[in-house]
């Protein structure tokens, strides 16, 4: 069997990334896998991808160039797997992109389709659900990685199998974290903010920066910075960079539009503390054991921050706004952080449920 996964791999996001080698590392635990690829192409020497790599500067870039080069990939993925998959990732809030497209233009009964790791909702609107609905009922097998997900399928009347689990990337092995040191910082540019627009995510940031520039005056701690997602993260990345900078802080920049996701990673679980705008940069912490704190700009942040039963004196608070005290936060952090309640043996165990329910797995779910 031919299997072909697909996600917003080989664009320069941390998170997808991971969802990627996941999925590859995984998959060969099912029965008659002979071909297992994703439909990208390679952002690291070991994965296996569709798309020559001569072609990856295209594939990831916006215009009518890189929309044509990922709807031909689409299209011609229906013909060469006997099975697609969805995997990871926040890819169900509607149907519509170069995958709606490809279906249209290649029907889609052409390949057995199926979903592994992935949220479905919060949707744009009722037709959106719809749109949803219909396709997903056609599936020969769904995994879903956060509450709301579970919540949903277990409301629909889909005669297919099911499964409820943690983030794909929970199933990662993580490096060990020696030498831990310095604050990590993930910004993330919800909405296109600005530094200067007066915006809930400036005010926010401005009240972070201010907070990491008295915590770390006090202990001399370095900052690490990560663009988690690549260019788009940059100028909040840069932003904190200059500012804390011209305090005299010591200060490191790592982007994923410079870097692999694996490399950070590993700086990632070196950090005494993160506070992270992106999902996985919190994932990757409390996997790592590292004490973190999430800006809960999405349900799916929030999903995740109670699956692991974050403890509340480290939550933000909800969006960008009526959020805690930063400071106060950041040296919880710092000093005698709770641990989450969920134990990380626990939920990396459950992750790999994601593979292990498959109607293809060798045996028992693990």
């Amino acid at each position: 069997m031919k299997v072909g996964f697909t996600g917003y791999y080989g664009m320069s996001n941390f998170g997808d990334d991971l969802f990627g080698h996941v999925c590859l590392q995984e998959v060969h635990r099912w029965r008659g896998v002979d071909c297992a690829k994703l439909i990208a192409p390679p952002f690291a020497p070991d994965v296996a991808a569709f798309i020559p790599s001569r072609f990856g500067f295209i594939y990831s870039s916006g215009g009518i160039l890189g929309q044509s080069l990922r709807l031909s990939a689409q299209v011609a993925a229906r013909a060469k797997f006997d099975l697609l998959f969805d995997g990871g990732g926040s890819v169900f809030k509607d149907i519509r992109g170069v995958s709606k497209l490809a279906d249209n233009l290649v029907g889609s009964e052409k390949v057995a389709r199926a979903a592994i790791g992935v949220s479905i909702g919060p949707f744009v609107n009722g037709a959106a659900e719809c749109r949803v609905r219909e396709h997903l009922k056609h599936y020969e097998y769904i995994s879903v990685r956060d509450e709301p997900s579970r919540q949903w399928m277990e409301s629909q009347s889909f005669s297919l199998p099911w499964h409820s689990a943690g983030d794909l990337v929970g199933a990662m092995p993580m490096p060990k974290g020696i030498g831990r040191r310095g604050i990590g910082l993930a910004p993330v540019n919800f909405r296109d903010a600005i530094p200067e627009d007066g915006s809930p995510v400036a005010n926010l940031y401005n009240e972070i920066l201010s907070a990491i520039i008295e915590a770390a005056g006090e202990t001399g701690e370095q900052i690490k910075i990560f663009a988690l997602q690549g260019r788009i993260d940059d100028i909040w990345t840069h932003w904190f960079e200059s500012r804390l900078s011209a305090r005299g802080l010591k200060t490191e920049v790592y982007s994923r539009a410079a870097i692999s996701s694996r490399s950070l990673l590993r700086e990632l679980v070196r950090c005494r503390a993160v506070i992270s705008g992106r999902l996985h940069g919190a994932i990757i912490a409390y996997l790592s054991q590292v004490p973190f704190t999430l800006i809960e700009y999405e349900e799916k942040c929030t999903a995740f921050l109670a699956d692991v039963g974050q403890a509340d004196s480290l939550r933000l608070g909800r969006g960008f706004e009526d959020t805690q005290p930063i400071f106060q936060i950041i040296n919880r952090l710092l000093e005698n952080p709770p641990s989450p309640t969920v134990k990380t043996e626990a939920y990396s165990k459950r992750s790999q449920e994601h593979f292990g329910s498959a109607p293809w797995a060798q045996g028992p779910a693990i």
